[in-house]
């Protein structure tokens, strides 16, 4: 297992299948070293910042695919680094997926979780991914929808008072993920005061959901990936831009001979549309 985490442990121009696969086939011997090896970022993250580092990543995903909950509070005291850490640490996967992996290993203590989120100190995106995780785990029937809701409108209502601008936003789209009718009046509030980032969620788009069927509106959200816990990591990010650049360069080489619909399949073979793949930042 040893040899195996070594094999992992830099990044390099390919998606290690065939290391990760063994390590998946023997994950109750992998277990331990892997939370070891986020131990370690925990604690002496400063070498991890070195760009060659890949193993906490590998490590992190592994984790939420074994769902373990001994990393639960590993990976929040990870995100809770100061300043641009987390994000130096992780890249997208902040902003991505933070909240899946939260949720795919969580051990019942809620309150960790709004510690994330209640607190100023925190990069305001790793805060808005605590409430993806309360969604998700909501979504996966581990949490009440009732109770989350309940806690969010007392928030919301809470940071509005503070000023807190840099976590309102998310709080009504969490709000809005989940249905917002418990907390319309609440949220218009929060509008009237200018608190909320219109760029990224406006009024409108709230009362268009409470239009729709509140059945309609959670059973669809139930099914978004964004709302799902991690799955197999070849799914997950096996299919980065890292991992591939010579078939996105060839995409992106080609884009003028071959009419691509930004819906369409990307031609990469990724799985992904084009405008989630190699036409993401065209």
């Amino acid at each position: 297992m040893n040899e195996l985490l070594n094999k992992i442990k830099y990044y390099e121009e390919k998606f290690h299948k065939k290391e990760l696969q063994e390590i998946i086939n023997n994950k109750e011997e992998a277990i331990p070293m892997l939370l070891d090896v986020m131990k370690n970022v925990r604690d002496n993250y400063e070498k991890y910042l070195d760009e060659d580092y890949f193993i906490h990543i590998y490590a992190t995903y592994l984790l939420a695919q074994f769902r373990v909950s001994d990393f639960y509070e590993i990976i929040i005291d990870v995100a809770r680094l100061p300043e641009e850490i987390p994000h130096d640490l992780y890249g997208d996967t902040i902003t991505e997926a933070l909240g899946r992996i939260i949720a795919s290993v969580y051990n019942g203590n809620l309150g960790a979780i709004y510690e994330l989120i209640e607190d100023r100190d925190v990069d305001e995106y790793v805060r808005g991914q605590g409430i993806q995780a309360l969604t998700i785990l909501t979504f996966e029937g581990m949490l009440e929808r009732e109770k989350i809701v309940e806690y969010l409108k007392d928030l919301l209502i809470q940071k509005t008072k503070e000023k807190d601008y840099r976590i309102v936003t998310n709080i009504i789209n969490g709000l809005t993920d989940l249905y917002p009718e418990e907390a319309i009046d609440e949220i218009k509030l929060a509008y009237e005061n200018d608190m909320v980032d219109e760029g990224t969620i406006n009024l409108n788009d709230v009362q268009r959901v409470l239009g729709m069927r509140k059945e309609k509106v959670l059973s669809f959200k139930k099914e978004d990936r964004h709302f799902k816990i991690i799955g197999d990591i070849e799914d997950e990010i096996g299919w980065w831009y890292c991992f591939n650049k010579i078939k996105h360069k060839k995409v992106q080489n080609n884009k003028k001979k071959i009419k691509i619909g930004r819906n369409d399949s990307c031609p990469c073979s990724s799985g992904k549309k084009y405008k989630k793949c190699c036409g993401k930042n065209l």
